[in-house]
């Protein structure tokens, strides 16, 4: 049976409780091997991304991070420019529809306001995309494993012809 994958978590946020707490909460509730990683800035994560991780879950506001920081939609831009294959959560205080549709149209996989509801709603995004990414998982490995059931089924054929071949030849062709 093949050992059960780890699936890599990026939390970026400029509030380091925040993170912390985040962080506990997923790796306690969530039943499946986690590598969870925090990062303080936009800027750190997108340093990391060449490590491919399974999900990120991004502040939208960075004001503690400085005045020269990008905030979360141009980190989730610079994201889907450079891995558009990974999964991007937005998480904010803004209890607004515009900030949402506005991460939405930039290609966030969803969206989380930070209140009272907040840990227990990114569990359920989490285990969603998780779930997501075994489906994907499965689907790869039946395609391969297709893809090896058919070259076996033409070597099996190319084998039987080479044998009917030569016991045709034997019989018909070459006893003279």
């Amino acid at each position: 049976m093949a050992q059960e994958k780890t699936y890599s978590i990026y939390l970026v946020d400029d509030d380091a409780k925040h993170l912390l707490l985040l962080k506990e909460h997923l790796v306690k509730h969530l039943p499946y091997s986690l590598n969870v990683k925090t990062f303080t800035s936009g800027e750190e994560v997108l340093q990391q991304l060449d490590s491919k991780p399974d999900i990120i879950i991004l502040d939208y506001y960075f004001d503690g991070a400085g005045a020269g920081a990008s905030d979360g939609v141009d980190i989730l831009k610079k994201i889907r420019n450079q891995k558009p294959e990974i999964p991007v959560v937005m998480m904010s205080h803004a209890d607004k529809i515009e900030v949402a549709v506005t991460c939405y149209d930039y290609g966030a996989k969803d969206y989380i306001i930070k209140n009272e509801t907040a840990y227990a709603k990114a569990l359920l995004v989490v285990r969603n995309i998780i779930h997501e990414l075994k489906k994907e998982e499965v689907a790869h490995e039946y395609k391969e494993s297709s893809k090896n059931a058919q070259r076996l089924l033409i070597a099996f054929i190319l084998v039987l012809l080479v044998l009917m071949t030569y016991l045709l030849y034997r019989e018909f062709g070459g006893a003279r």
